[in-house]
């Protein structure tokens, strides 16, 4: 293309023009699984989610409780929480799919 046809062509003459986007923009990720509150069978406290830390006005069973590390599983997601909120994949265990 020599300078004086580039110089003057407009976006509509542009090779490809429209550039439609394959997908619809998305508001971000889709939801699919929401965590759920997971009461320790030892203490009887709702159990913390891994790797996460808890509020300070709370008490949750943590790590130190023989319990946390059995059955009922708890995963990385506060109750309420989607994985979509969360930001990182997320295991199935102490979620509940939408």
């Amino acid at each position: 293309m020599s300078y004086d046809t580039w110089k003057t062509q407009t976006p509509e003459d542009a090779p490809g023009y429209p550039h439609e986007p394959e997908d619809e923009p998305s508001d971000g990720p889709v939801p699919t699984k929401v965590g759920v509150r997971i009461v320790c069978a030892v203490c009887g406290v709702q159990k913390k989610p891994i790797g996460r830390d808890a509020p300070l006005d709370g008490y949750y069973c943590d790590w130190e409780c023989p319990g946390y590390r059995v059955p009922p599983f708890v995963g990385s997601l506060w109750p309420g929480e989607t994985d979509a909120d969360f930001g990182y994949p997320c295991g199935d265990y102490g979620t509940e799919p939408l």
